[in-house]
């Protein structure tokens, strides 16, 4: 197996990175939401870019060699939410052309409502997007760029927050998140799509629950 390495994003990767998103989201939400069309591949091309300058977001790719040099096979961002983050007035949200407005409305206001609620004033990070190309799936490039990401968290002792589709649940539990709530919507013609809601406790909450595990085993 190649070796994979985690590197920063740049905005000469946008086009890739763009390309690895829409492969690997092909649910019936996402094509409802946001279907694989110019106009709305131009607005994730044009937010991706404006957010690759955020002094608090973190955007990293893992590459693997190749035989023709290298390949970008998976990709992910997290947000530094602040311990104030909650006190930011809602913005309203303007859609791309093409996406059904009314469904990301409800779906992210939803996911934004319990973000809040069940993190209330702690600063965390917000893993918001991790996406791997289909064809290099199961191969280790999430774990390794996930790992990046809540090691961050784990150097400032504080939460991690992550929003998961029901197939990619074992993989974060497997990094110690937890399932905190969920968001289900209805999508006309395919029946209800839910997404998860996890929390992994910071690295003082989690060393607390392990050594109070381990102390009420031996009382």
């Amino acid at each position: 197996m190649s070796q994979i390495t985690p590197h920063p994003l740049t905005p000469s990767d946008l086009p890739t990175i763009l390309t690895i998103y829409f492969a690997s989201f092909t649910n019936a939400f996402a094509l409802r939401a946001f279907p694989h069309t110019a106009p709305i591949h131009a607005w994730w091309s044009r937010m991706l870019s404006s957010e690759l300058s955020d002094p608090a977001a973190v955007f990293l790719k893992a590459v693997t060699l190749t035989s023709n040099g290298s390949e970008t096979i998976s990709w992910i961002k997290g947000n530094r939410a602040p311990s104030t983050w909650t006190e930011k007035p809602a913005e309203e949200s303007t859609w791309p052309e093409g996406s059904d407005a009314e469904l990301c409305d409800v779906f992210f206001g939803r996911l934004e409502e319990v973000r809040r609620r069940v993190m209330g004033g702690r600063g965390h990070w917000y893993i918001e997007l991790l996406a791997t190309s289909p064809a290099h799936q199961g191969k280790g490039a999430a774990s390794l760029l996930l790992q990046q990401i809540v090691s961050l968290a784990d150097a400032e002792d504080v939460a991690a927050y992550i929003e998961a589709s029901p197939v990619s649940v074992r993989l974060y539990r497997k990094f110690g998140f937890e399932e905190r709530d969920s968001v289900t919507v209805d999508v006309t013609g395919h029946g209800s799509y839910t997404t998860l809601c996890m929390v992994r406790p910071a690295l003082s909450d989690r060393v607390s629950t392990t050594l109070t595990h381990y102390t009420a085993k031996g009382s």
